[in-house]
């Protein structure tokens, strides 16, 4: 058995957010979330988040998951001993911190290979930089053995022409890990796991890096530059990947944003300034200017210029502009949502129309009704919120109210400005306003 012990215990200082580094969303996914992702694609591994500050926003992350608790913030080194007693079983851990979101499982998988393959103690992810200014370099011997490290502010001018520079993803044997952990010693009241490397060398261990292939795959996300940074970079890589399936994007690098979650198909077509996240878009969709579509599901239908959230939309529906839909909608096939149109919680079956100022919430509308301009079914009474229930075949006129709870059966027609606050029965015809009086010539004395 093989473990992955995940350093999600820190704080997020140079964020200013208040909550946990791992818990920090990069193109609205968590980065834990990434890592974890990655991790469960390597082979034969239990995964171990260790967790300190802010760690009730991390639980609710990371599943069922079995984790640790460091409870003061003391280094790496000291989070990775809170996780010890959970590593039972020879064989090797993965130590990674869960700030470094885009890591690639191919690369895990290849350096815990070369670790076991080479019968090594320890090894790292590394990169080559053109330039590893801020980096610390690695130095290797003539049979590419690391031997050291070395800090950007304390290399010469040799160890400074060293492209090869650290990342902070290891693997080490767990009976190495076990024996050599206590060796780190404390400064600056932190034990840096860094350290492992120099303790290793000087006994005559044998260490080796793992080149990834892009550098970018290893950046730790720890500033709110790094992290716009791998946002602009990931966004460019998900909308090229598009672009290449056959989706059309108008502006795929400046304006539109597709999260890493999000199933697009081939012949959707998504115009400027629009937002996907964590949503599947058909094939055939549409998804015009200005949209914005979360946690939802869009058959082959057009949205233009609206909101949706939490909610599934059949196909050849037209939606916007300007409609919100949320909190578990289901909009069923051939609907046509309208300007203005907000829906909430309900069922809309095939067919039905509420072009335009209309609010539906928490109703089950059947096919084939029509709901007129200012339509409103009012849904809440002070206290609770209650239920309005339509058939099939409806005729709602405009600026009608419909008092819930209230059930209209099917084929009923309900006239302009009614309010309505009885069932209806099939067939059912309802007025509800009162008489009209007119006062012939009263206009004059009342402006007067």
């Amino acid at each position: 058995m093989n473990y992955a012990i995940v350093l999600a215990a820190g704080l997020s200082k140079r964020m200013h957010q208040d909550t946990s580094n791992a818990a920090i969303k990069l193109l609205y996914k968590p980065m834990i979330n990434y890592v974890i992702d990655a991790l469960k694609m390597v082979d034969e591994l239990e995964i171990i988040p260790v967790l300190g500050y802010k760690k009730e926003d991390v639980i609710k992350l990371i599943g069922n998951l079995s984790y640790v608790i460091q409870d003061m913030q003391l280094g790496t080194a000291d989070a990775i001993k809170c996780a010890l007693p959970k590593i039972t079983n020879d064989g090797y851990s993965i130590i990674i911190p869960a700030d470094v979101p885009l890591i690639d499982a191919s690369d895990l998988q290849g350096l815990l290979e070369l670790v076991k393959t080479e019968n090594l103690d320890l090894g790292f992810l590394s990169a080559i930089l053109p330039d590893g200014y801020g980096y610390k370099r690695v130095i290797k011997d003539s049979f590419n053995f690391v031997k050291g490290i070395v800090d950007d502010d304390n290399a010469s001018q040799e160890e400074k022409a060293i492209k090869e520079v650290l990342s902070d993803v290891f693997v080490i044997r767990n009976d190495v890990l076990k024996k050599y952990i206590s060796f780190i010693k404390e400064y600056n009241n932190e034990y840096d796991f860094l350290d492992i490397i120099k303790i290793l060398s000087n006994e005559g261990l044998k260490i080796k890096s793992y080149i990834v292939s892009n550098p970018v795959d290893i950046t730790s996300c720890n500033d709110n530059l790094k992290l716009s940074m791998l946002e602009q970079y990931l966004q460019r890589k998900i909308n090229v990947n598009l672009l290449k399936k056959g989706i059309y994007i108008e502006n795929p690098f400046m304006q539109t944003i597709v999260s890493i979650d999000s199933f697009i198909e081939p012949g959707v077509k998504i115009y400027n300034n629009c937002k996907i996240i964590n949503s599947v878009i058909k094939a055939g969709a549409t998804i015009k200017d200005n949209s914005i579509i979360i946690n939802s599901q869009v058959g082959a239908s057009i949205i233009s210029n609206s909101v949706i959230e939490d909610s599934i939309i059949g196909d050849n529906v037209t939606i916007g502009p300007y409609a919100h839909i949320r909190l578990n909608s289901n909009i069923g096939n051939n609907c046509r949502i309208g300007n203005y149109v907000e829906i909430k919680n309900s069922l809309l079956g095939d067919s039905t129309k509420c072009a335009h100022l209309t609010y539906i919430g928490d109703a089950n509308v059947g096919s084939n009704c029509n709901f007129g301009c200012g339509t409103v079914t009012v849904n809440y009474d002070g206290i609770n919120k209650n239920k309005t229930i339509i058939g099939n075949n409806v005729f709602i006129g405009c600026n009608a109210n419909l008092i819930a709870p209230i059930e209209i059966k099917d084929n009923a027609f309900i006239a302009a400005g009614s309010t309505i606050t009885d069932n209806l029965d099939i067939d059912d015809f309802a007025i509800a306003r009162a008489r009209q009086v007119t006062k012939k010539g009263y206009s004059k004395k009342y402006k007067r």
